[in-house]
């Protein structure tokens, strides 16, 4: 009698195994849970447990692994744990609750018009949240860029479309942390596009050259050589020459086109690839998902 009076009222939240009754949680509540599914307020000790792991000027690829969540949610729960009859019905409780907090991250990371797909709808399955990837980087340009753009695909060419971010905080003012819904094969990192810069690049062998560009803006191979004083002075006359002669045009290179070629577009950083022992891991690591979840 009692449940069906609660089923009434409270209609059990989808994800609820057979024979329990676990009404949907707050909204507030369900955001501190899926914050914990993002690890976001996990104190950075237990992700990276001595400063060597993570030297500066340095980067680590990682997976999150669900067996350490689910304890993360034990932990949320364990304030409700007031004797063996709790203990008792504890798993699939926390099952319940991890479903619900899923579909919740679930909702908040996909667009608009995905929602349809990732609500939990009567009778029909639960959508699957992606396996959790990312990277801690800890580099100085985090601090000098806080606005550093990160993409993520799970193929090593840019044709499909970018993995949903999870997560992009920065952890201090030289740590960013980042989280893929899903396991990338191209990660790229690249400058905010916060101006537009005109300079020159230094080469390896002290020189200092400009990228050639075409007319319409595309880069046509080679490069254009300018002289620069110890001060940081660029010899105008010698770059009108130079110009002249590897950028030939009726009348002399214009201004515009000279522009394009001093013109800076701001830097990126690609990592990809994924070996088969990689990718082996990550399927035992998807495998394992189900069966240890809320032990």
């Amino acid at each position: 009698m009692t449940r069906r009076v609660l089923d009434t009222f409270t209609p059990a939240a989808a994800g609820v195994p057979p024979g329990y009754h676990v009404a949907p949680l707050p909204p507030e509540l369900l955001d501190w849970l899926a914050d914990l599914l993002v690890l976001r307020g996990v104190p950075l000790s237990y992700l990276v447990p001595h400063p060597d792991l993570l030297p500066p000027e340095s980067i680590r690829f990682f997976h999150v692994d669900p067996n350490f969540t689910a304890h993360l949610l034990d932990g949320a729960l364990a304030a409700a744990d007031l004797g063996q009859f709790d203990r008792a019905i504890h798993q699939p409780i926390a099952l319940a609750v991890r479903a619900q907090a899923e579909q919740h991250l679930l909702a908040r990371l996909a667009p608009a018009e995905d929602l349809k797909v990732t609500t939990p709808t009567p009778g029909l399955p639960l959508a699957k949240l992606p396996q959790l990837s990312g990277f801690l980087l800890r580099s100085e340009i985090v601090r000098r860029w806080p606005g550093l753009l990160v993409t993520g695909w799970d193929s090593t060419n840019r044709d499909s479309a970018p993995l949903l971010l999870a997560r992009k905080d920065r952890l201090a003012s030289g740590l960013l942390i980042v989280l893929f819904a899903g396991v990338p094969r191209r990660v790229e990192i690249a400058e905010p596009p916060e101006g537009v810069r005109f300079g020159a690049e230094r080469q390896q062998n002290g020189t200092w050259s400009l990228q050639r560009r075409d007319p319409d803006g595309r880069f046509a191979g080679g490069t254009i050589p300018v002289k620069i004083d110890g001060v940081g002075r660029l010899d105008v006359a010698a770059l009108k020459s130079a110009a002249n002669i590897i950028l030939p045009s009726a009348g002399g290179t214009g201004s515009g086109h000279l522009a394009l070629c001093l013109q800076q577009t701001p830097s990126v950083q690609v990592f990809q690839g994924s070996g088969p022992h990689e990718r082996r891991r990550i399927r035992r690591v998807r495998g394992h998902l189900g069966k240890k979840v809320g032990g």
